[in-house]
């Protein structure tokens, strides 16, 4: 699609309502000013575009131009009435439109209603974070104390070995026996805290 489909494309989208150049500019910002200039300029030598100049009121120095589709373009074009902000449907404003109170009403709450919901999510997804940080702290710090009991029993009978009178071979048997109930508990408590955090 070259820079004149894609400009058509960007009218139609806005249609029926004229665009400042500027407004063309802004949305092809990546492409240089002299193709746009010339692609508008081509556009509105086919009869597509209809220009017009805008004077300040203030400032009749000042100038602006805008471009609009000619009326035998848009035929029966289907003209969007509304536009849909994050799921919320907005009334458009069309050229010609009267300006009413209720039309700024309308669009400060449905913004509103789009940074509540944005909001909403953020919290939800803080306190998902943050819990899920609480549950590794807790984790990490069961498990430290988990490894330290089970170093704890496993080399208490070393400790003791002279007073035991044990064999090297019983010693081992009698570490591994201390440790076990300790470890099975462990595993236990890993796999519901696995289950836990994957929630």
């Amino acid at each position: 699609m070259d820079i004149k489909d894609r400009i058509k494309f960007f009218f139609f989208e806005r249609a029926p309502n004229s665009i400042l150049e500027d407004h063309v500019h802004l949305e092809f910002h990546q492409e240089p000013r002299r193709d746009l200039h010339t692609a508008l300029s081509a556009l509105e030598s086919d009869g597509f575009l209809v220009p017009n100049t805008h004077q300040n009121v203030l400032h009749p120095t000042l100038q602006r131009r805008s471009y609009r589709i000619a009326d035998q373009y848009l035929a029966s074009y289907p003209i969007k009435t509304d536009i849909e902000v994050a799921g919320i449907k907005v009334p458009r404003v069309i050229d010609g439109d009267m300006s009413r109170g209720e039309d700024v009403n309308s669009l400060i709450l449905a913004v509103n209603k789009v940074i509540n919901a944005k909001t909403a999510e953020m919290e939800r997804r803080l306190e998902e974070q943050s819990r899920r940080f609480w549950s590794t702290l807790i984790a990490i710090f069961g498990l430290f104390v988990s490894l330290f009991s089970i170093i704890n029993m496993g080399v208490r009978p070393a400790l003791f070995s002279d007073s035991l009178a044990l064999s090297p071979l019983d010693l081992a048997w009698q570490s591994l026996l201390n440790i076990l109930p300790l470890s099975l508990v462990l595993l236990i408590f890993l796999g519901i805290l696995n289950r836990i955090l994957n929630k």
